[in-house]
């Protein structure tokens, strides 16, 4: 038997040649670039935010020492700078900060209650309330009470010109 010549398609001119299917490679070179953009922001945010936790606890270990040498306006300054403008307090030193700046404030606004009482007195003429209330302004030692008072105290006595 004798093989039959099959003849050619003439459709299979037709068709498209069959392309390669290109295989992308795992990683391109835009990936490599953002990855590298990526790293690079990560670690200068890492540096920015470490050293802004440095300055903090420094600012705050400042604002500390005031207070524990009984610079109490000074420390009150620094703890409300502290507070405004350092965006990093450790969650500890969170509290204390508050709670300074609350117990200041009000040694703060009881001094200025004084200062105010003073003038009152002043205001009134009793010689006798004007010398108590020079007594409790030079007692007061916390620095918030202005010397300015006890001077006006003081000229309202006539101790002082």
């Amino acid at each position: 038997m004798s093989e039959i010549p099959v003849p050619p398609n003439p459709d299979e001119d037709l068709l498209p040649p069959v392309e390669e299917v290109k295989k992308e490679p795992f990683v391109s070179t835009w990936d490599i670039v953002v990855f590298l953009v990526l790293l690079v922001a990560g670690a200068a945010f890492w540096m920015w935010y470490k050293g802004q936790g440095v300055n903090s606890r420094e600012h705050f270990a400042h604002a500390d020492s005031l207070y524990a040498e009984k610079h109490y306006p000074a420390a009150l300054f620094a703890y409300r700078q502290l507070r405004e403008n350092e965006q990093i307090v450790a969650k500890g030193d969170d509290s204390l900060l508050y709670h300074r700046i609350d117990s200041l404030t009000e040694i703060e606004d009881h001094a200025v209650r004084l200062m105010q009482g003073a003038e009152l007195a002043i205001t009134s003429g009793d010689t006798a309330l004007m010398r108590r209330a020079l007594d409790i302004l030079v007692a007061d030692q916390t620095g918030f009470v202005a010397d300015s008072s006890k001077k006006h105290l003081l000229k309202a006595l006539g101790l002082a010109k």
